[in-house]
């Protein structure tokens, strides 16, 4: 960890992750997790990713923010990220939330 407090992400991952999904902002670790895992596993289980059918919301740093501005309006972001973006992916990736193991078919 650094002094002030962060740990910092490689910037060519950082890039290598933009551009796969096409975004301008920081993609979330967990989605350059999920791309990682792809590259790197013949299978990979997702979980904890996609709307859930208990909470109202979603969770980010603690906070508990409303899905529909979190991740499900057109322009939905926090600053940091494009999690519209990244939903839709997750999303295509995942047929929709239904299939928890996924590949990388490229």
């Amino acid at each position: 960890m650094r002094s002030d407090g962060f740990d910092r992400i490689s910037p060519r991952l950082v890039g290598w992750a933009r551009q796969a999904l096409f975004i301008r902002k920081f993609p979330t670790t967990g989605v350059i997790a999920v791309l990682l895992a792809l590259h790197s596993c013949e299978v990979t289980r997702l979980y904890g990713f996609g709307p859930s059918f208990t909470s109202r919301c979603a969770k980010y740093f603690g906070d508990c923010l409303p899905l529909k501005g979190a991740y499900l309006e057109s322009g939905a972001s926090l600053g940091w990220h494009e999690f519209r973006i990244e939903y839709a992916w997750l999303a295509k990736l995942t047929r929709n939330f239904t299939q928890r193991e996924v590949t990388c078919r490229w």
